[in-house]
């Protein structure tokens, strides 16, 4: 991890319980650019954008999780009381959601290190190995109106060492930025009712995923132009943690 990874952010308190997740990716498009552009920039790109433009509207667009938020409290965790932290072991849905731009929809993702927010990712049909690292994470409460969170996270794409050289950071490839929407709904009659708690209501999610061209000099900004951008829709329904898997 360069910066902040959204394993580290404090959430709202009506993210805390366990959720059973299902991601529909609705659209994937190449940027003004178009494809030539991106190819330049990350041939693994290209490629995953057909694989993934080809998937949508199909089932091999939608992938279902389950996912954990824990209530804070000084004595567990050190943060004040009525905040959530998201539970470790998973993958985040940003990091997915960045891994997909580059190694397609049947990603696998394989973190470097436990406490690190690396990961190393190879897709079929897409060409090299390669390292997404989390360079900064940000989240805003109710920007976007009430009940709502928008959680933005920044990776930086690289080749994976193929264990002939060094492990430390590579030649950039690529920038990704993810941002997810998230807001709460109440189910039927929960709109009115105090304290509601998971399961009263469901959580809804909108989520971009865009990849920018590397800098142009170290240390630089990155391209200004989206190469290409991603969007799904997720949909968190409160699911009972003794049986989910």
């Amino acid at each position: 991890s360069r910066g902040p990874a959204a394993e580290d952010l404090v959430y709202l308190g009506w993210f805390a319980g366990t959720w059973a997740c299902t991601v529909d990716l609705v659209r994937a498009e190449a940027g003004p650019k178009g494809k030539e552009a991106l190819a330049a920039v990350l041939p693994a790109a290209a490629a995953a954008l057909g694989a993934s433009a080809g998937a949508v509207g199909t089932k091999k667009a939608r992938k279902n999780a389950i996912c954990q938020w824990r209530l804070t409290s000084p004595e567990s965790n050190g943060v004040s009381t009525g905040f959530a932290l998201e539970e470790l072991g998973g993958i985040c849905s940003g990091t997915v959601a960045a891994a997909a731009v580059v190694a397609g929809p049947d990603a696998d993702i394989k973190p470097v290190g436990e406490e690190d927010a690396t990961w190393d990712m190879t897709g079929p049909g897409i060409p090299g190995k390669w390292r997404l690292a989390a360079n900064a994470a940000v989240a805003q409460p109710e920007v976007d109106g009430p009940d709502s969170m928008r959680i933005s996270e920044v990776f930086d794409v690289e080749a994976a060492p193929d264990g002939k050289t060094a492990s430390g950071p590579g030649k950039l490839a690529a920038v990704i930025r993810v941002v997810t929407k998230y807001r709460r709904v109440p189910l039927g009659g929960a709109a009115k009712a105090p304290g509601a708690e998971a399961g009263a209501y469901c959580l809804q999610a909108l989520q971009t995923a865009s990849l920018f061209a590397p800098p142009a000099s170290p240390g630089g900004d990155p391209g200004s132009e989206e190469l290409v951008t991603y969007e799904s829709v997720l949909l968190f329904s409160a699911a009972n943690p003794k049986t989910a898997k």
